[in-house]
């Protein structure tokens, strides 16, 4: 049964303010090795990766996918926000729009604002109010995008779209397809991940990178993201490929490559590399094509 437990703007005042002013931060890995200037061309570029599905190419920072079904559409994650994502939702589709985030790191959730309500995780809300705060844009702006916050992501300037907290078991209804949610807690503490079961599709968003991070802000265990990685895999034959919110469409066997890693790390089998980010020193497991970057406790 669909439900949801409470709609709220997000707005300062609902968190106590993290200090942040000296804080380093950076896009999911997989999005770039550095600075990317604005784009001369369109900031948006989209393709159809399968009947009714699309990923928007968000000037090379991340995945926007929409999912269109004959009563509605679904916008998975909204970018970076530098640019209206809805207008340009709207040369795709004309359907009802509904919009959830992944997970609400700033190149997932940046573009919220020009929308009415968006679907978040019950437990992403504060990461929410930490990644999108006017500090922390502003910086992945001037460092990842070669360019100052637009002046529509200033604080004075937004227009917060009201929360729709969701969880395990909600139900995306589009008319003829249903696309599932599932918890898949790791990256953040409310990492979601969508089965649409009409395409045997998962839209995984950082959670199946193939170099994710574990040792940012807000990430919680790895213990927490072998069981979400093994609670993809259960769904089987169902999938026949991972959507991921960096790079391109891939096999569901990224998710063994994954659970691999992971236990290679919890039980100490694997060799610790040392690994420097924009966010200081952290260590990493490299596993087949994967790296896996975490904290040395």
């Amino acid at each position: 049964m669909n439900k949801f437990v409470l709609i709220l703007p997000i707005a300062a005042s609902l968190f106590v303010k993290i200090a942040i002013a000296h804080e380093n931060i950076r896009l999911a890995p997989d999005s770039a090795a550095g600075a990317t200037a604005v784009s001369n061309s369109s900031w948006f570029t989209h393709k159809e990766i399968d009947s009714d599905i699309w990923v928007i190419n968000d000037n090379q920072q991340d995945n926007i996918y929409v999912v269109e079904g004959d009563k509605s559409a679904l916008i998975i994650d909204t970018g970076l926000g530098y640019e209206n994502l809805k207008s340009y939702v709207r040369t795709i589709t004309d359907k009802p729009l509904i919009v959830v985030n992944s997970h609400a790191h700033p190149d997932h959730a940046g573009g919220n604002d020009v929308f009415e309500h968006v679907h978040i995780h019950i437990d992403e809300l504060e990461t929410l109010e930490h990644y999108t705060s006017e500090n922390v844009m502003a910086d992945v702006f001037e460092r990842f995008v070669n360019t100052t916050i637009p002046e529509h992501l200033l604080d004075k300037n937004k227009k917060p779209a009201a929360i729709i907290t969701i969880d395990e078991g909600f139900k995306f209804d589009l008319g003829n397809r249903v696309l599932d949610v599932i918890h898949v807690p790791g990256h953040t503490p409310g990492s979601i991940a969508l089965h649409d079961k009409a395409s045997k599709s998962m839209f995984t968003g950082d959670m199946a990178n193939q170099h994710l991070w574990m040792q940012i802000k807000h990430a919680t265990s790895l213990e927490d993201f072998l069981k979400s990685i093994r609670k993809l895999q259960s769904y089987g034959p169902s999938l026949k490929r991972l959507l991921p919110g960096h790079g391109e469409p891939t096999h569901p066997s990224r998710l063994d490559t994954l659970e691999a890693a992971a236990e290679k790390i919890l039980s100490g089998r694997c060799a610790v590399m040392p690994y420097s980010s924009p966010m200081g020193e952290a260590i990493s497991c490299h596993h087949e094509d994967v790296v896996i970057v975490y904290n040395q406790k």
